[in-house]
């Protein structure tokens, strides 16, 4: 699960090109005059307790951030996004041994249609000593709804995001499967992602369906 939630994430939340505005309208993201010295946002998984972390840092003032992703027991990801989006990435589960894999960004294009956002296509690869990992993601606009957060209501976008995930043996191209992954995705209006589902059934048919929810923001 948390090999497939570092995935989804990376592809979906961040995944962008610096010449391009962000797909997420930058009220519906933590602004950058509060992140100070670095914000911690951590997120709760109601039904097994689980947290998960992410350290937001300011590189410069030109709107470069690090987002560093992990839970309490290892660092799942670490991303490099300019306006929002990613550059550069990081990946600590795909090699298996806690080595770190680097994304390659080969699709971002925004589709301009008759939704409120339009359509936001991606396909990241990830290539280790053993497999190449290749993940094609779509999302796209369901709704405007309103979320509580701490005695507060916030304006929130949610979004409907799918990612078709292969994976292939460098040494042997017949062993190849993939791997379907849907989630929902609410942003909040200054706080950025506020809410996520991901739900997707493994290779053995295991059906997973998790939902995380932000239950503080702190100084790191």
């Amino acid at each position: 699960m948390k090999f497939i939630a570092s995935l989804f994430l990376i592809c979906i939340t961040n995944s962008c090109s610096p010449d391009l505005t962000s797909f997420i309208p930058k009220d519906f993201d933590y602004p950058d005059n509060k992140i100070g010295d670095g914000k911690t946002f951590v997120y709760k998984n109601g039904d097994s307790n689980e947290y998960t972390f992410r350290d937001v840092r300011l590189i410069n003032d030109k709107g470069y951030r690090s987002i560093k992703s992990y839970n309490n027991l290892s660092i799942s990801d670490s991303i490099i996004t300019y306006n929002d989006r990613a550059v550069e990435e990081y990946n600590f589960f795909m090699s298996g041994d806690g080595k770190i894999t680097r994304g390659e960004k080969s699709q971002d294009t925004i589709v301009k249609n008759n939704d409120k956002l339009g359509k936001h296509l991606t396909k990241w690869t990830y290539r280790t000593s053993q497999l190449i990992n290749i993940v094609y993601a779509e999302e796209r606009y369901i709704k405007d709804t309103m979320i509580n957060w701490q005695n507060q209501p916030l304006q929130c976008l949610v979004t409907q995001a799918d990612a078709n995930v292969i994976f292939q043996a460098i040494n042997n191209s017949s062993s190849k499967h993939g791997l379907k992954v849907a989630s929902k995705l609410y942003y909040a209006k200054g706080i950025g992602l506020i809410k996520y589902s991901i739900a997707f059934t493994d290779h053995t048919g295991k059906f997973s369906n998790k939902t995380w929810s932000l239950i503080s923001i702190k100084n790191i």
